[in-house]
């Protein structure tokens, strides 16, 4: 694949993956979101070269994300609708996806603000 193409490839996988998780969860399907984004940090994941890099930053999107929002779902600040547990605490599975796919997102659609601008 060409290398100018890549980021316009990144940024439509990054997108189809935040409509799957979203449409998913509204449509009564909590885990076709998590599901697609797997398949998408895996092409990632092999694809690129810095795969070592990027595997410990995903993972403390998802923590970070799950405590996120484990604290705002205990504190009554946000009630999911289509939520997959019944635990106080935890949450649903799409949106810790969610944060996982910003993370994902950071060295690739959104890495030209990481130019030198000044």
């Amino acid at each position: 694949m060409k290398q100018r193409l890549y980021p316009l490839l990144s940024f439509v996988l990054l997108q189809s993956g935040w409509f799957i998780t979203v449409w998913g969860a509204a449509a009564g399907y909590p885990f076709a979101g998590p599901v697609a984004v797997a398949g998408i940090v895996l092409f990632f994941l092999l694809r690129e070269k810095k795969w070592k890099q990027d595997l410990p930053f995903l993972v403390f999107a998802a923590v970070i994300g799950f405590i996120v929002e484990a604290g705002k779902k205990y504190s009554g600040l946000i009630v999911y609708h289509s939520d997959t547990f019944s635990s106080e605490m935890l949450p649903p599975v799409y949106i810790v996806t969610l944060w996982i796919l910003y993370g994902l997102s950071m060295p690739r659609s959104l890495g030209w603000m990481c130019g030198n601008f000044g």
